[in-house]
């Protein structure tokens, strides 16, 4: 299995998701680029906030994962901030399709909205944190 993330923060995420995969799914192991992934592997990436995730990097993203034609899961988490959960995934798919974005049928799509954002998880969390 291979997946793709692309994550909204530039701090937390990429500290935290790295960490929780290697005790959720152990077999898989992070590759430095998109483009070597082989088996059990996941890529992350930044989008560097909201909507920076949708404007400058989502297309690319897609681009790669439909280039490399190796990805199982296409995984975004971002922030539901106060637009909530709905509204921010529904802002995702409508950007897709204004801006005609497909991606490949044999990757799967998933997006990940934590509300409020990420870090008020961790203050309402704090054992876990």
């Amino acid at each position: 299995m291979n997946i793709y993330f692309l994550v909204e923060g530039r701090g937390t995420e990429i500290k935290v998701y790295p960490k929780w995969l290697s005790h959720l799914v152990p077999e898989l192991q992070r590759v430095q680029w998109h483009y070597q992934v082989v088996k059990n592997n996941y890529f992350i990436f930044s989008g560097n906030g909201f909507p920076s995730l949708l404007d400058n990097h989502l297309r690319n993203c897609i681009i790669d994962i439909n280039n490399v034609g190796n990805y199982d899961y296409f995984v975004i988490c971002l922030d539901g901030d106060d637009e909530g959960i709905d509204i921010r995934k529904q802002k995702v798919l409508d950007f897709m399709a204004e801006e005609k974005i497909t991606l490949n049928s044999d990757t799967k799509f998933e997006i990940i909205v934590q509300n409020k954002c990420i870090e008020t998880w961790f203050l309402a969390n704090p054992k876990i944190f």
